[in-house]
């Protein structure tokens, strides 16, 4: 499923959901909470796919405009076939499809798409560490590491 794109970046162009981290957000919390928001639709998530460094540089200067962590995720839905939202129309497309509407995808989500999605590299782990600061020091509260 993408996004059309109905507010900058990004306007007109089709694109993966999502969103920023809040602060004390576990990155699960964060991606069904930043598709549900932009989509409607409940989902779960299912493991990492890739994670790309994205910085944007303005084209006439060569400058540094703004930054980007992007973690590309699995999800499956819930329930749920919303066509649009706030954000933009939303469209399910065939794997097979995609490379037929290549231009009409920003050009990293489709190149983090052909990579992690179509290329089907293996999942990233996704692994949690909680730590609690005491007057001693440190100490890991939880993890599965």
């Amino acid at each position: 499923m993408l996004l059309r794109r109905a507010k900058e970046p990004f306007v007109g162009l089709w694109g993966m959901p999502g969103g920023k981290l809040e602060f004390g957000e576990n990155l699960e919390e964060a991606i069904e909470r930043e598709i549900k928001e932009e989509t409607a639709i409940p989902v779960r998530f299912v493991s990492i796919r890739g994670l790309v460094n994205e910085i944007f540089y303005d084209a006439t200067s060569k400058r540094k405009k703004a930054q980007s962590i992007i973690f590309v995720c699995e999800v499956t839905p819930t329930h749920g076939n919303q066509l649009a939202s706030e954000e933009g129309k939303l469209k399910w497309f065939g794997l097979k499809d995609l490379r037929r509407f290549k231009e009409q995808i920003i050009p990293s989500d489709y190149l983090m798409i052909d990579r992690f999605v179509l290329g089907q590299d293996e999942k990233i782990r996704l692994h949690k560490v909680k730590m609690l600061q005491a007057k001693t020091g440190y100490k890991i509260e939880e993890t599965d590491l």
